[in-house]
């Protein structure tokens, strides 16, 4: 989301409208919502403003610490048992 309103202002003639506060207007109400029927407007910004902040900073919240990070073999091997673990349920349908 954060690359798609990355185009709201290309130019002045080109671009879009969708910065990230109004993708998170949009985007708020289907994914944070309240159950209570009479939650007020100050929970609707707050939400929004809680989407806008998780668009905004959504690369520095998905990196992973360098001392976590699996090494190359690591993978490799979590790769190879997801492999076979999934060839063994496919052959014995």
């Amino acid at each position: 989301m954060n690359w798609t309103a990355s185009f709201s202002h290309i130019d002045e003639e080109s671009g879009s409208k969708m910065d990230i506060h109004n993708l998170s207007t949009v985007v708020t109400p289907n994914i944070l919502y309240s159950k209570n029927k009479d939650s007020g407007m100050d929970d609707s910004f707050l939400a929004i403003e809680a989407v806008h902040t998780l668009i905004e900073y959504n690369e520095a919240m998905c990196e992973v610490c360098e001392f976590i990070q699996p090494s190359e073999r690591m993978v490799q091997l979590m790769f190879n048992v997801f492999c076979n673990r999934s060839l063994k349920i496919y052959y014995r349908s």
